[in-house]
């Protein structure tokens, strides 16, 4: 059969690749640090909306849950709220949730933080009670709980008493 008019002259389609939207990265992110599972440490970085579709799919329908208290944060970094200060010490927020996520603290708003470790996170992660510590002097509530610091001494160690006496730092 011989092609037709039409045929020949049809522009040829480019394959579009989408990228996995923001809710889906949420939703992601959560899962990854619920579910046992065997998939890698971190969310990988370069996959299609399709990649993360499939991914949320397998998560919830082949991996169980993690028993209570064993919920890993992301990166290695447990939950709290914490300080870092740049080289020319501007200082930068962040906020480990309890299901993992990471949220990046500007004024009165957080956003998610999806990425890799950063170098602010590394050095949290390295430090975790001196980068609370730092959350609490600034902010004026404990880097640990988020409770107000209601005395100076606790101001000044940015950590309230019953946080500061902990020894799983």
């Amino acid at each position: 059969m011989k092609p037709t008019f039409a045929d020949r002259d049809r522009p040829q389609l480019a394959q579009v690749t989408r990228k996995p939207t923001e809710r889906q990265l949420e939703v992601l992110t959560d899962l990854w640090g619920q579910r046992v599972h065997e998939l890698g440490e971190d969310v990988p970085d370069d996959m299609t909306f399709d990649d993360a579709s499939g991914f949320i799919d397998h998560l919830l329908n082949y991996c169980p849950r993690k028993p209570r208290g064993e919920a890993q944060a992301a990166h290695g970094i447990r939950a709290g709220h914490y300080a870092w200060a740049d080289a020319e010490g501007t200082v930068h927020f962040y906020e480990v949730a309890r299901n993992g996520r990471i949220y990046v603290q500007a004024g009165p708003a957080r956003h998610p933080y999806n990425g890799k470790l950063n170098e602010a996170l590394e050095a949290i992660k390295a430090d975790p009670k001196s980068a609370a510590a730092l959350y609490g002097t600034k902010i004026g509530r404990c880097g640990r709980c988020h409770l107000e610091l209601t005395d100076e001494d606790s101001r000044a160690r940015g950590l309230g008493p019953k946080c500061a006496s902990k020894s799983d730092w």
